[in-house]
């Protein structure tokens, strides 16, 4: 049987498959160093070898290949700045970021995703959030964190962003879980109430009180207080934002 002969016409307007990013149509071919598609998912338009249109060994970076939803981008950040070197923390923070809340099998989805927190679509491409984070980024240690600045907010974004070190977020914690039905920094003693505060990865008792209001005054008394302090240690690292956040934070009974 004679063999087909692949020509230009052969090829154009063919749908192939791809290996991870979805199905491809062959726009122009040129020749096998130089066959134009368009990917049908993103309609993102490139030129490859003709050997890897026949593989599938296409590379799509508007796929969204993270949990459904995030993607590569075009740019000059990648998930491993060194080849087959480690991820960078970056990249590792972006995707934990994208998996609590677009992964119901990830651990912290209950508390994020199921919870209605999401990230702004202009973070789901990985270059616009590489971008900031390594502007805004003063120490690679510091967390980011999505709420400190506006109690309550539910979404990951530029605007909604900053970064503080792992001490001020560990104050910031609420551990719902933990404290049951009292106010954060109470618990029942006797037929009283105790006030205590974590500082320095110790309990810090506060003293014994007859109402739970009492007790979560002496509480909010300590914690801010203590949180101004952590402002004025980090001043140097943090920016001008969060340390006024910080120095004006006020505790809540129903936080």
């Amino acid at each position: 049987m004679a063999k087909i002969k692949e020509t230009n016409k052969f090829y154009e307007n063919k749908i192939f498959q791809s290996k991870s990013y979805g199905d491809f149509k062959v726009l122009k071919y040129n020749n096998t160093f130089n066959v134009e598609i368009e990917f049908l998912t993103t309609g993102y338009k490139t030129s490859v070898q003709l050997s890897n249109v026949k593989s599938g060994s296409v590379r799509d970076p508007y796929y969204p290949i993270v949990y459904g939803v995030g993607y590569m981008g075009e740019g000059p950040y990648k998930s491993r700045p060194v080849q087959n070197g480690p991820q960078s923390r970056c990249y590792k923070i972006w995707k934990e970021m994208l998996g609590r809340c677009y992964c119901n099998s990830t651990s912290s989805f209950i508390n994020y995703g199921a919870c209605g927190v999401v990230v702004c679509s202009e973070w789901h491409n990985f270059q616009n959030y590489a971008k900031w984070y390594y502007k805004n980024c003063i120490n690679e240690s510091y967390c980011v964190d999505k709420d400190f600045l506006g109690k309550g907010l539910k979404i990951y974004s530029p605007t909604t962003c900053c970064f503080i070190p792992e001490e001020i977020n560990a104050q910031l914690t609420l551990r719902q879980s933990r404290r049951g039905k009292f106010p954060l920094g109470v618990r029942p003693c006797g037929k009283k109430y105790q006030a205590q505060l974590n500082k320095n990865s110790k309990k810090i008792p506060l003293g014994v009180f007859n109402t739970i209001e009492e007790a979560f005054n002496a509480y909010k008394t300590a914690k801010e207080t203590f949180l101004k302090e952590l402002a004025d240690k980090y001043k140097a690292t943090i920016s001008e934002e969060v340390y006024y956040a910080l120095k004006n934070f006020q505790i809540n009974i129903n936080d």
